[in-house]
């Protein structure tokens, strides 16, 4: 097993903060190749989370993989086999299959799942990533299904004060759609528009002056368990 050096990339949130938007989507876009890869072979990874990608420290560069495919799912459209709330039996108890910080709404309520599930959980990611706040961090799964009902609200709430592009938030809040039928479907074509919205690119995201100095507070990174 290859040797990942570099921690994961809740590590490197958690000790460096928010990262750029140009650091943000070279990372994504690495996800969104391991990811292209397992979409062609017919699989879904379904746990996608910063604690599943690590990093390789070469020089001083960090390089980025997917790892974690222990629940991935074999897609299938014959069957009912590919569902997201399939559990694994341990001691008489049944575990669910995902990460309720991170996943989709159709995990959360044991639907089906597809490729734009994991583009649901790596816009969630890429949102952690540049902002700090993990969205939908909650230990009861009943009110996580809730907020994803007000996933755009809620990203755009992450972003108040940084001068994100609008085209850029308009994708993410697609994304973020609670249906997956209105979600990108193809994790290259996700990547593609991602890198246009952001053009031209920018190395920082620019905190905007707050209109109200006196309410205005400063949000600190936080990294869910």
């Amino acid at each position: 097993c290859e040797y990942m050096n570099g921690g994961t990339l809740a590590n490197v949130v958690r000790d460096l903060g928010p990262q750029p938007a140009s650091e943000t989507l070279r990372i994504v876009g690495a996800v969104c190749d391991a990811l292209g890869e397992a979409h062609g072979l017919g699989i879904v990874h379904r746990d996608i989370k910063p604690q599943n990608i690590l990093f390789a420290e070469v020089a001083k560069a960090r390089l980025p993989k997917l790892a974690d495919f222990g629940i991935a799912k074999w897609m299938d459209d014959t069957t009912s086999e590919n569902r997201a709330g399939d559990t694994q039996v341990v001691a008489g108890a049944k575990l669910a299959m995902y990460s309720p910080s991170w996943a989709a709404p159709e995990q959360l309520a044991g639907q089906p799942v597809g490729p734009s599930t994991d583009i649901y959980s790596l816009a969630v990611v890429a949102i952690y990533m540049m902002t700090g706040v993990p969205i939908f961090a909650c230990d009861d799964v009943y009110e996580g299904y809730r907020k994803r009902r007000h996933g755009d609200r809620l990203m755009r709430e992450a972003f108040a004060g940084l001068a994100l592009p609008e085209p850029a938030l308009v994708l993410l809040a697609r994304a973020l759609a609670f249906s997956p039928f209105d979600r990108p479907t193809k994790i290259g074509d996700f990547m593609e528009a991602l890198g246009h919205a952001f053009e031209p690119s920018t190395a920082e995201l620019v905190r905007l002056p707050a209109t109200d100095p006196v309410t205005t507070s400063v949000r600190a990174p936080i990294t869910p368990v």
